[in-house]
């Protein structure tokens, strides 16, 4: 039986979360899928991609800890704008100072939904696209259409039964971060933490999209067929389960001053 989707509630989208608990646990989930592989396997697909739109500027939206991009800017020059609707700007600042001239970021609270005009370039989701209902992910491949700016969506869980399982690890993926998480930190051990991996990461289950969701968006967001979209599935770095992906760019693309 397919796994149904359901837009469940995450506790680090409700606005009174408290910023340090959103923060550590984002961060808690960043290292631990950078340890196992899954910046490299984007880095991977995503180059080559890249490079054949001109290496244009990335603006990644839902930003949180930065996700894997620190991973990714170790394989490849990328160049980033990093937004979030809650930003974390300490985590966003690190990386800056780690890859001056490649990495800046918009202090100002950011929706994806409705990006402001000057962030042009290449729209990046990192794990972070189904927190959008269908709805406002239409509205964003609709506007991505409608502005001619290429999205590429990357997920690290899909809504399979089969990856419950995995989700139900992150008590100990943040229990145990206390030892391979730097910088050290006593507050890893707070019980929260580990209760709002968990439960959020059953909710990211439920909400994640699968391919022929995408496809529904799509038809609606480009009924003209302007773009060319391309989805498909990457392994997890060394772990043997897959992720989806969401490609998409104007058939005819033309970087924006500056942008090449």
């Amino acid at each position: 039986m397919k796994m149904p989707r359901w837009q469940g509630l995450e506790l680090e989208d409700l606005t009174f979360c408290p910023r340090w608990l959103r923060d550590e646990a984002t961060e808690i989930l960043v290292r631990g899928l950078n340890l196992v592989g899954w910046p490299a396997a984007v880095a991977r697909l995503w180059q080559p991609w890249l490079n054949s739109l001109g290496n244009p500027r990335v603006v990644d939206c839902c930003s949180g800890a930065s996700g894997p991009l620190a991973g990714i800017l170790r394989e490849f020059p990328l160049r980033v704008t990093l937004t979030d609707r809650y930003p974390n700007l300490k985590a966003w600042q690190e990386l800056a100072a780690g890859y001056p001239g490649r990495v800046d970021f918009d202090p100002n609270p950011v929706d994806a939904r409705c990006l402001p005009p000057d962030h042009c370039g290449v729209w990046s989701f990192f794990n972070s696209f189904h927190h959008l209902t269908p709805e406002d992910g239409t509205r964003v491949l609709s506007e991505a259409v409608f502005r001619a700016q290429p999205v590429a969506i990357f997920e690290a869980l899909e809504r399979e039964w089969s990856r419950l399982p995995l989700v139900l690890a992150m008590p100990l993926l943040s229990l145990t971060s206390i030892v391979w998480a730097r910088p050290f930190r006593w507050n890893r051990l707070n019980p929260l933490t580990a209760f709002l991996l968990t439960w959020d990461g059953i909710m990211s289950c439920f909400r994640a999209y699968r391919e022929e969701d995408w496809r529904v968006m799509i038809d609606r967001a480009d009924p003209q067929g302007a773009f060319h979209w391309e989805t498909g599935r990457i392994r997890l770095g060394w772990l043997p389960v897959c992720c989806p992906y969401l490609l998409g760019r104007p058939r005819m693309f033309a970087p924006g001053p500056g942008e090449a």
